[in-house]
């Protein structure tokens, strides 16, 4: 910067104009800090908010749609999901609601592996079946390490269907937050109305139905694209589309053939009804044949008794007489082993003599072999070295040295080697490919037998293993087969009957089925793993082969370079030494030749010996044939003797067998004929004692199973009324942008959008408007300094050029700190009210210079324009005008002048203060202006806080006066429902209750998401008004329902539909239906249409039937209502409530902003127009103080002209602000919710009383600054 000695003098007084009016200065910089701070912090909020969502969401990598199919996928769903194109990935998801000990209804879903996987925020996940992951709201109630115990699950459809889980009891291992519930305060309603209280996410392994419910997909051509953006939602619709259209024959199909199931066990049921009664009547039938056999059975015991004692007798003697026979047989076989023992010494003696002899011969002849074996050997090889030696011999005579030995041979040719390289190189390359298709293997195979483990508990649920049955039944058949007839066969008969039922039934063989489908697979797999392990390790011994051979052909490469360097070597050494060697190789030969000679001669003589002794040998052998076969003569001799006699102890044996058996089969039929007598006799008696109890036990038991095939009967006849309810499933397609929370923080983003195009800009006006005043202000008290100016020869340009630096200045010093605060304070707070409950770990806030940049430059270019068109007016008067003071304006009778009476009777102060009103219009319409801006902002923002503050008495209390909605479906159990109206009618705690019909439509909207309109037909018009006020919102005057339907305001607002249009809707099954609208009602939260049963039957074809009771309780809780089975939803109406006050939450804060903005504005803008007004008229002021006026009436003679100004301004500002409270209350609140546009007294009264204070305040504030004035440095002046 420039030293003051080097400044120019337009430079210094462009200093001193700064210095010495710092209020003014001030003034502008703090409207435009005011403007730029809201402006900017507005704008930037809703980029904000979309960008913390998709930063949330892509953390946990988000699903681009969500597949909800309540009734779980079946193969033929799975089978299209994989042939889709363009996903790029998808998980597959196990879901339920469950309810803890302490009544906390928690959702329930599998751990997610890729997908939407939750933010652990404390601990970790689960890692076996008996863990849990839980909401981090739950955190109060439950630590790391704590057990939750759940409930089962209970089916109304199905009150036998098996558990949903393996386990109802886990151990917490930690806290999460999870996008699925993106709102942590509110996470909506299960299927039966209760509220979910929290979320817990367990292994697959811990649900025991392997039913799919939830699948996630993620699209190719979605990758980088933002939720929020509209290429997203644009291409996210069509996959949508898409997936309803693969989908669209499903629910169909699937009712059919559930339909088709349940016909199947109607007729199953009905049938084993008739088994059942058949049974008892042949129950009844066995009692009385039983005491038909009993009497039979005890004539035959006193029979059997008399025929055992005569068998007993004659066996008795039959024994004896075999005895007698048996000693005498013995005493003749030991006669003639005596003489037998001789001959058959004398026999073994020349046995041994001959055996001898032949062992030795064998061993000479194995002698003489192995002699003559040897000396054969020894020629050959002395016959190969006689070759050698004349080969040898042959050489010396040519005179050439003796042949190099050791020159090792290459093991392989290069053809091999160069096969065995290229072999390997193949090895290696397909060797990770193996591992990795190996390794998938071994993963499939490990998931297949997951599965079989799980296929086999199936099966062993529905029964024993196929081979432990069947071993059963013939365990059974075994002792069937001993058994008479009696109680223990039959019990036994029907004991097989069930094992062989089990195995015909239907549920065992299709788990059994599954089971061998699943093995069978399983095998393959293992077969197919094995395969390429086996192919992988003959790789590997391959390899090593090849390397190893590879390594050979390179030693034996070596070692043969060695061998062909040492034989040039020796070469090289010269002729010198061949003569030497030749002398020496040709001693060495005859030295050699004269050994072979020698050896042959010895190798002969040895082989003659040997023939010699095989001749010795042969003779031997001929006189031991002869002496051997004399011994066989006489061999055959004894073993005849001897055969006699083995044929005789043979006999003896026998005899002796038949004896003792015959003895012990005497004794043992006698054992067994009493043991049987007894055993007959206690049966007897058994079967009377029996019979006597069959016979009360059929007494005791008939009226309990009369009373189960009753049960039975019911159970068909409720299994027929739920065939008449069944829904088809409902396949609910949900992309993450269109998902409720996701969309209502996304929109709350573009709401807020819409409001700074209101609030911020209609502020920032005002601001830009008084700084018009103060920039105009400060031209007119520098009008001779403009003239002197311009008589020293400045330029228009230069002498504009102060007070566009003035204007500029004070822009950018205030819209700087303003734009950085609001772009990071005021952003950020807003962002942190709206997404206080939201599931995010923090805001994603970012610099937006750009938004900056734009308001700033805006209020420098505005406070620039202003300070040129101020100062231009100036310029274009003559020079010698400027010089001269500003004449007064002519006087001029005013329209109060005129009114002669009313004038008189006005005193001097109000008549100079009416004068002074409208003697500078411009001043006066300012400060009205000012004024309004600010009270009609006040208006707004007191008025939202009432239309917040009143929604939900007005909703809940003065339109719904019920406390819960009850869904039924009597189908689901008649008997059950009759107890439930029984119930309700006889309750005390119900003041009211209306019965009435309920359904769900669908209104399309083209700016966001399709509507849920609640229909309402009450099964008596008139009743419905004592739970439904439906009246009119600007008359109070109520409807009835007549000819059309009533729907709600916010409805026909977002539809633009007025009474005698007609509203088109869908229900559940995607089928359209006309309306007729008759009347538009008052609501504020969520979509009503209301409708005359007469009218449904006629629009919708469908017979009224009801399915709902409005309960009015006075805040008694009625929770016990849910467990009767025909209750299938109940609807607290605090939920509701809580939802509408957490909108409201986020609409307050907004409303808080506004006031304090609006507030500040005020005293900004009172007190600079105070301070104009002032510095306008010193010279004024200083006169009436110099004629004698005290300070009070000094300061209420200028302040009596600001409180007439404010007032006019307070009135008008009740206008304007009443037109931004409606139309900002169109905006801040979501689709489905309303804000009341109708404001109190109060809303007019609070921002006039403050706008009041602040000037007031503002007063008392120059009060002071007026008695400060130099009166007579302010009387210095040509006038």
């Amino acid at each position: 910067m420039k030293s003051s000695g080097n400044m120019t003098p337009r430079q210094k007084d462009f200093i001193r104009e700064m210095t010495g009016h710092k209020m003014r200065f001030a003034s502008l910089l703090a409207l435009i800090a005011i403007g730029v701070f809201v402006l900017v912090g507005l704008t930037v909020t809703g980029p904000i908010m979309r960008r913390t969502i998709q930063k949330t969401l892509a953390e946990a990598n988000h699903y681009d749609l969500k597949l909800d199919v309540a009734e779980g996928l079946e193969d033929e769903d799975l089978e299209r999901l994989n042939a889709l194109d363009g996903v790029a990935a998808k998980e597959y998801f196990h879901t339920a609601y469950l309810t803890s000990r302490h009544h906390e209804t928690i959702y329930i879903s599998s751990m997610p592996k890729h997908m939407s996987f939750p933010d652990i925020t404390e601990g970790r996940g689960p890692k076996a079946v008996d863990e849990i992951l839980l909401d981090c709201r739950m955190k109060g109630k439950y630590a790391i390490g704590d057990t939750i115990d759940f409930e089962r699950e209970e089916n109304p459809f199905d009150k036998d269907a098996k558990p949903v889980f393996n386990r109802y009891s886990y151990r917490v291992t930690g806290f999460a937050r999870s996008i699925l519930f993106l709102d942590d305060e509110q996470k909506g309603t299960t299927p039966r109305g209760d509220t979910i209280d929290g979320f817990g996410f367990v292994l697959p392994l811990a649900f025991r139905d392997p039913t799919i419910t939830q699948a996630q997909f993620q699209f190719e051509d979605l990758k980088g694209l933002p939720v929020y953006s509209d290429d997203y939602a644009r291409l996210n619709e069509r996959h949508k589309e898409g997936f309803k259209a693969i989908f669209s024959d499903r629910p169909e199909e699937r009712l059919e053939k559930r339909i088709t199931d349940i016909r199947g066990d109607i007729r199953d049921g009905e049938e084993d009804i008739r088994d059942g009664y058949r049974k008892l009547d042949d129950g009844w039938n066995a009692i009385l044949d039983g005491e038909a056999n009993w009497a039979r059975g005890e004539r035959e015991f006193l029979k059997g008794k008399a025929d055992f004692k005569k068998g007993m007798a004659r066996g008795e003697a039959t024994l004896s007489e075999s005895k007698r026979k048996l000693d005498m047989a013995r005493n003749s076989i030991l006669f003639q082993e005596n003489r037998l023992s001789a001959g058959e010494k004398a026999l073994l003696d020349g046995e041994n003599a001959i055996a001898a002899g032949i062992i030795d011969g064998m061993a000479g002849k194995d002698e003489a072999l192995a002699g003559i074996q040897t000396a054969d050997e020894a020629m050959k090889k002395i016959l190969d070295e006689e070759k050698a030696i004349g080969e040898a011999k042959a050489r010396l005579e040519r005179g050439e040295a003796p042949a190099l030995r050791n020159i090792p041979e290459l093991p392989y040719s290069d053809r091999e080697i160069a096969d065995a390289k290229s072999e390997l190189s193949a090895i290696d390359n397909r060797k990770a490919a193996l591992r990795k298709s190996a390794v998938d293997e071994q993963k499939e195979v490990a998931t297949i037998r997951d599965r079989y483990d799980d296929a086999l508990a199936n099966v062993k649920k529905t029964g024993d293993d196929e081979e432990s049955i069947r071993e059963k039944i013939k365990s059974i058949d075994d002792r069937l087969a001993s058994l008479g007839e009696g109680s223990e066969r039959s019990a036994l008969e029907k004991e097989k009957a069930e094992l062989e039922n089990t195995l015909s039934s239907p549920s065992y063989l299709k788990a059994k089925k599954e089971a061998d489908r699943l093995k069978n697979e399983g095998d393959r797999a293992k077969e197919a793993l094995a395969k390429k392990q086996s192919t992988l390790l003959a790789d590997n011994k391959r390899r090593r082969e090849l390397a190893s051979m590879i390594a050979v052909q390179n030693a034996a490469k070596e070692a043969r370079k060695k061998a062909l360097d040492q034989k040039e070597r020796e070469q090289q050494n010269g002729a010198a030494r061949e003569e030497e060697k030749l002398a020496r190789a040709k001693a060495e030969l005859a030295a050699r030749e004269k050994e072979v000679a020698e050896q042959k001669k010895k190798a002969l003589a040895v082989k003659a010996k040997g023939e010699e002794a095989l001749q010795k040998l042969d003779a031997s052998k001929r006189d031991l044939a002869l002496a051997e076969a004399d011994l066989k003569n006489k061999k055959r001799e004894l073993a005849a003797g001897s055969a006699e006699i083995a044929a005789a102890k043979v006999k003896l044996t026998e005899g002796e067998r038949e004896y003792r058996k015959g003895k012990d089969t005497l004794d043992g039929k006698r054992a067994e004929g009493e043991a049987k007598l007894d055993r007959a006799a206690a049966e007897l008696y058994e079967g009377r004692a029996n019979l006597d109890e069959a016979r009360a036990e059929y007494a005791a038991e008939k009226p309990d199973a009369l009373k189960d095939l009753k049960d039975g009967e019911e159970d068909v006849a409720r299994a027929k009324d739920i065939l008449t309810i069944i829904e088809k499933p409902v396949y609910e397609l949900t992309p993450i942008d269109q998902e409720d929370i996701t969309y209502t923080f996304i929109d709350y983003g573009y709401r807020i959008d819409q409001l700074s195009m209101v609030f911020p800009v209609f502020l920032f006006a005002i601001a830009l408007l008084l700084a018009s005043t103060v920039m105009n202000r400060m031209v007119d008290e520098e009008r001779i300094l403009i003239g002197t100016y311009k008589a020293l020869g400045y330029s228009d340009g230069a002498i504009a050029w102060k007070y566009v630096m003035f204007g500029t200045l004070a822009a950018l010093l205030g819209g700087i700190p303003g734009g950085i605060l609001g772009n990071f304070i005021l952003s950020g707070v807003i962002a942190e009210a709206y997404l206080s409950g939201a599931a995010i770990s923090g805001l994603a806030m970012a610099w937006y210079p750009w938004h900056i940049l734009f308001s700033v430059v805006l209020g420098m270019l505005a406070t620039g324009f202003i300070a040129w068109i101020s100062v231009r007016k100036s310029l274009r008067q003559k020079t010698a005008t400027l010089l001269l003071p500003k004449p007064p304006a002519k006087g001029t009778r005013i329209l109060l002048e005129r009114i002669t009476p009313l004038w008189k009777r006005l005193s001097f102060f109000q008549k100079v203060t009416a004068r002074n009103l409208f003697r500078d219009k411009k001043r006066m319409a300012m400060t009205v202006v000012g004024v309004m801006g600010c009270v009609a902002l006040l208006v707004l923002g007191f008025g939202i806080r009432t239309s917040v503050d009143g929604l939900v008495n007005k909703q809940f209390k003065e339109i719904d006066r019920y406390d819960y909605m009850v869904r039924f479906e009597p189908a689901i159990d008649r008997k059950d429902h009759e107890e439930y109206l029984k119930t309700l009618k006889n309750d005390k705690n119900i003041r009211t209750a209306v019965a009435g019909h309920m359904e769900t439509l669908h209104v399309a909207f083209d700016k966001g998401l399709d509507q849920r309109v609640m229909m309402i037909v009450p099964k008596e018009s008139a009743a419905l008004r004592k739970v439904v006020n439906l009246r009119d919102r600007k008359s109070g005057k109520p409807i009835d329902l007549t000819k059309g339907a009533v729907i709600t305001e916010k409805l026909a607002e977002i539809k633009g539909i007025k009474p005698g249009d007609s509203l088109v809707v869908n229900d559940e099954d995607d089928r359209e239906y006309k309306i007729p609208v008759a009347s538009i009602a008052e609501g504020y939260a969520g979509h009503y249409l209301y409708m005359d049963k007469k009218d449904y039957e006629e629009i919708f074809h469908k017979k009224y039937e009801d399915n709902m009771d409005y309960l009015a309780t006075g805040g008694k809780d009625v929770s016990r209502y849910k467990d009767f089975d025909s209750v299938v939803a109940l609807i607290d109406t605090n939920t509701m409530t809580e939802r509408v006050d957490h909108v409201a939450s986020h609409i307050n804060f907004i409303v808080m902003v506004i006031l304090a903005a609006s507030s500040t504005l005020a005293v900004v803008v009172l007190s600079t127009l105070t301070t104009i007004n002032i510095e306008e008229r010193r010279r004024e002021i200083s006169t009436i103080r110099v004629l004698g006026f005290y300070p009070k009436e000094v300061t209420r003679y200028i302040y009596r002209e600001t409180a007439a100004l404010t007032v006019v301004g307070i009135i008008l500002g009740f206008f304007v602000g009443k037109g931004l409270h409606g139309l900002v209350i169109r905006v801040v609140v979501p689709d489905f919710a309303m804000l009341d546009p109708s404001l109190g007294i109060m809303n007019y009264l609070l921002p006039a009383v403050i706008t009041v204070v602040i000037s007031t305040l503002l007063m008392v504030w120059f009060h002071g600054r007026l008695q400060k004035i130099d009166m007579v440095e302010a009387l210095k002046s040509v006038e």
